[in-house]
């Protein structure tokens, strides 16, 4: 009976353990990940956009994998479309 309880008491903090790291860090980070998807999909041409690195732009043309973003003076920028990481405005 000694050495069930000591098993129990031995791998119940692991349990605990994972069980909040899976809502402290996983799951908050899927929920993230399925709103930049969505996010993603949404694209469209005219849309205002800023980029991971920091570049303002608004989209010009858009395809499977890749956004070409105009950052003024008729100056683009071909990215890929991962790289988007917010919409300003939509068009």
């Amino acid at each position: 009976m000694e050495q069930i309880f000591a098993i129990v008491t031995t791998i119940f903090p692991l349990i605990l353990l994972f069980v909040l790291m899976y809502f402290m860090v996983i799951r908050p980070q899927k929920k993230e990940q399925s709103k930049h998807k969505a996010l993603l999909a949404n694209l469209k041409k005219g849309d205002k956009v800023v980029m991971t690195s920091g570049i303002y732009g608004t989209i010009e043309s858009i395809d499977e994998t890749t956004v070409n973003v105009s950052v003024g003076s008729g100056m683009g920028i071909t990215f890929d479309k991962l790289a988007v990481m917010q919409v300003r405005d939509q068009a």
